[in-house]
């Protein structure tokens, strides 16, 4: 019996243990390529024409894919449009883009396109018959994560012809060029005001979400366009200096003292009586008279 115990038991644990350290397999990342051919597959399925890769959208969703994976942040940097026009596309006409994310460990290309970006706004580079050129990256992190990002464009005169061209190299003046740094928040100063000073790629929602403030407060303190376009190098009133509040001197309100009243000489009653006020003035006159018969009797008899 425990020969058969055994017979059984040890062939058993060598099957656990070969498990146990066999390899895990995982998903592998889907290539940038990879993600464009299943959009060209879905357009195309849809009875659009395939989108044409374009050098300088898949440098900017490359350098957007870099970004995010660098700081760690799965959340789009905003104005697509701006930052590649900037890059160079549609030489200086009108660009309309749209663009897809996805993060995640272990997410194939296939994942990606047909569940994370399933939903209609993420649909548009594959239903929307106006997207031409297309562009895509994707960055590995170090913790194994995976960034994917889709820029899908079209701009106004396409239609005549647009000849797809590496980004320029060396260029200046240019509000976003390829490289994105991710917004690095500054200490307030003495005063309490924050100012940014804005990095290549940075834009106003990106500040904005980094400093938690509202984009439409940093568009009203720095007198900006409502689409703002922001230039590297330039300074961005964050948060204004702290006005102090002055206080009120307070003004004293004189005391008046009160003057007092004068009291009559004689009693009301007097005054207010006719025939008391006659025989008051008879007997004033008479003192009177008796007063300067007084006089001139001492005078006549100085005389003597």
């Amino acid at each position: 019996m425990r020969h058969a115990i055994l017979r059984f038991l040890i062939p058993g644990l060598l099957l656990l243990g070969w498990l146990a350290s066999a390899p895990q397999v995982q998903a592998q990342a889907g290539s940038a390529q990879a993600i464009i051919d299943l959009v060209n597959q879905i357009r195309t399925a849809n009875g659009l024409p395939a989108l044409i890769v374009d050098p300088i959208l898949m440098a900017t969703a490359q350098a957007t894919a870099e970004t995010m994976a660098s700081s760690g942040i799965c959340a789009h940097i905003g104005n697509v449009s701006g930052r590649v026009a900037a890059a160079g596309y549609g030489g200086g006409a009108t660009v309309f883009a749209t663009e897809n994310i996805s993060c995640g460990y272990n997410r194939t290309a296939e994942q990606v396109v047909y569940q994370d970006w399933a939903d209609a706004s993420h649909m548009l580079p594959m239903t929307n018959a106006n997207y031409v050129h297309v562009g895509a990256g994707v960055v590995q992190a170090s913790d194994g994560r995976t960034y994917y990002v889709l820029h899908a464009a079209y701009f106004a005169g396409a239609a005549s012809g647009y000849t797809p061209r590496a980004p320029a190299t060396g260029a200046t003046g240019a509000s976003t060029p390829q490289i994105i740094i991710p917004v690095q928040t500054v200490t307030p100063q003495a005063d309490g005001s924050m100012i940014h000073k804005v990095q290549p790629g940075q834009s106003a929602w990106s500040i904005a979400i980094a400093y938690g403030v509202k984009i439409a407060d940093l568009i009203a303190l720095n007198r900006l366009a409502p689409t703002p376009i922001l230039w590297a190098g330039q300074d961005l009133i964050v948060r204004p200096s702290f006005t102090p509040t002055l206080s009120p001197t307070p003004t004293r309100t004189p005391t008046l003292t009160p003057t007092p009243t004068p009291r009559p000489w004689l009693p009301a009653s007097v005054l207010n009586d006719p025939d008391q006020r006659h025989n008051l003035g008879w007997g004033l006159l008479i003192i009177s008279a008796l007063g300067l018969a007084v006089v001139i009797g001492s005078s006549l008899r100085g005389r003597k």
